[in-house]
């Protein structure tokens, strides 16, 4: 599956409410306040309480009572928490700001 890392948003692109997601070579973003969604530079848009599609499967990688969860098609990763499920979508190639 890849090497798994996380980060926030650059503060001096305004991105610093953005969380991004690095799983091999996909980049899944938790985007609450929209700032990069406004941009167009997601695949689709973040969502913070959704249901768990039925054919997603738990990776085994968790932290902090996060646990992440992915589909076959993995063009969204889900993320559950004791709150519940939030959809974060892919970052379209190439997202940086200057």
């Amino acid at each position: 599956m890849g090497r798994l890392g996380s980060s926030t948003g650059p503060e001096h692109c305004g991105w610093q409410s953005a969380r991004f997601l690095a799983l091999g070579d996909r980049t899944y973003v938790r985007d609450p306040e929209g700032v990069l969604g406004r941009d167009g530079l997601l695949r689709a848009p973040y969502r913070g309480h959704v249901g768990m599609p039925a054919g997603a499967r738990d990776t085994g990688y968790h932290y902090r009572g996060r646990h992440l969860w992915l589909t076959d098609g993995r063009d969204t990763a889900y993320v559950r928490t004791s709150a519940g499920v939030e959809a974060r979508p892919l970052a379209k190639h190439g997202v940086g700001c200057t």
